[in-house]
C-alpha cells in the first residue's frame, strides 16, 4: 500500500530553503522597505526662519538642535553654530567643542536647545 504525500501548498520540502547570501538579501530589501521616506523641500518662508534662527543662535551662542535626515534615518544632534549657511553647510561646535557640520539639504527641522 503507497502512502499519499500531503503537498497542500504543492511545493517541495527542498524549495523552502534560503541561500544564506538570499536571506540576506531579502531581509536588507525588506529593511529598505521598512525605512521612512525623505522628507519634502521646505519651503522659502521656513528657510526664512532658519536663517534668522542661525544668525540669531551664532550672535547670542544660544544652543540649537538640528535634526537631520541621513541615510534613511533621522537623527538630532545639538550645538552652537560658528558659521551659518557657507557652502552648503551650517559649521557647528558640540557642547564639549567638537566641531561639526550639518548640510542645509539633510536639515529637517531646527529648534532652540
Amino acid at each position: 500500500m503507497t502512502e499519499k504525500l500531503d503537498r497542500d501548498n504543492l511545493l517541495w520540502e527542498g524549495s523552502r530553503m534560503f541561500l544564506p547570501e538570499h536571506k540576506r538579501a531579502l531581509l536588507e530589501h525588506r529593511a529598505q522597505q521598512q525605512r521612512p521616506n525623505p522628507p519634502q523641500p521646505t519651503d522659502e518662508q521656513q528657510l526664512e526662519e532658519w536663517n534668522y534662527m542661525l544668525a540669531e543662535a551664532e550672535a547670542t551662542g544660544n544652543l540649537l538642535h538640528f535634526t537631520v535626515f541621513e541615510h534613511g534615518y533621522f537623527s538630532v544632534q545639538e550645538g552652537l553654530v560658528t558659521k551659518p549657511v557657507q557652502d552648503g553647510s551650517i559649521r557647528c561646535q558640540s557642547k564639549k567643542g567638537e566641531p561639526f557640520s550639518i548640510k542645509v539639504a539633510k536639515l529637517v527641522k531646527l529648534d532652540w536647545a
